[in-house]
């Protein structure tokens, strides 16, 4: 059997999750797949950050044949495939990666993150900058949004890992996930598809409607707001409401990855959109059953 994963620990999360439920129960069913939630921090010592706490989902969850993990911030395409369709029996962890030197990337770094710094750094220098040991397999940084894992054949290593001493002053899960799953061989590239990130979509071209709707004063404010409550539909600007839409169109699922809004946006790309959705009952990591609210 294998599982849909979410997590969501603290009030923001546990909102968004509310929000997001209803899309990943009709698309667990598209899987023929258990949908489970980590409400609760997989480790309550904290010896890393919650978002290093994802490496720990996978021997949570190791009853599964394969799982997939996805935030929460994500909307699901009604023309998306079962990610199941792309597991790989001689790997054990995929997950898309970066897409350093491509213009859409150089885009995000100039006009959004606004570090040029970042262009200089190559899949190699990412680790290595990090203080990971070298190894002879391909590197790749990656992100973890979306990832696809098979624990019988890694969960142990990425527990042992999590609880080491290794990189200590990594932040995100992302490059101990990448270092562990890649030193040993069992990496393999996720098609992008399933991890498309939204912010790339906006800074591509680097200056449209889009980008001068983020720059507006009515934008930030409606950012803000977003971050705190739903807002209702009306309410996106336009420009960036078609972008979400085309950019859907395009993807199985779109990642607002970086604090974008998304919901309550209402794209009729959407799984679900149109029907009415309906929740199913949801395994929760303590054993308990909660249906729809």
């Amino acid at each position: 059997m294998n599982a849909i994963v979410l997590m969501a620990s603290g009030r923001k999360y546990l909102r968004d999750l509310a929000v997001a439920k209803a899309s990943f129960e009709l698309y667990a069913k598209r899987c023929h797949a258990t949908l489970a939630i980590c409400d609760t921090p997989p480790d309550p010592t904290f010896k890393r950050n919650i978002l290093c706490q994802k490496m720990l989902v996978p021997h949570l969850f190791r009853q599964y044949e394969w799982i997939a993990f996805c935030d929460t911030d994500i909307l699901i395409s009604k023309a998306a495939p079962s990610i199941f369709e792309y597991i790989d029996d001689d790997r054990a962890f995929s997950a898309v990666v970066d897409e350093r030197g491509s213009e859409k990337f150089v885009n995000v770094v100039r006009n959004l993150w606004k570090q040029p710094e970042i262009l200089n750094e190559t899949h190699d220098s990412y680790f290595s900058s990090r203080g990971f040991p070298d190894h002879p397999f391909a590197k790749a940084s990656i992100n973890g949004g979306v990832w696809l894992c098979r624990p019988a054949k890694i969960a142990d290593e990425l527990r042992r890992v999590y609880f080491s001493d290794l990189a200590p002053g990594s932040t995100h899960e992302e490059p101990l996930m990448a270092y562990v799953s890649q030193k040993n061989g069992l990496f393999y590239e996720l098609d992008p598809r399933f991890n498309r990130q939204f912010l790339y979509e906006l800074f591509t071209p680097p200056q449209s409607p889009v980008t001068e709707e983020l720059g507006s004063l009515y934008f930030r404010a409606f950012q803000r707001l977003h971050a705190r409550t739903h807002p209702p539909s009306f309410l996106y600007p336009k420009a960036y409401r078609a972008r979400v839409n085309e950019a859907l169109s395009r993807s199985y699922f779109l990642h607002f990855c970086g604090g974008f809004p998304y919901v309550n946006i209402r794209s009729d790309q959407e799984i679900g959109a149109g029907s009415g959705k309906q929740g199913l009952p949801v395994q929760l990591l303590g054993g308990r059953k909660r249906g729809s609210p």
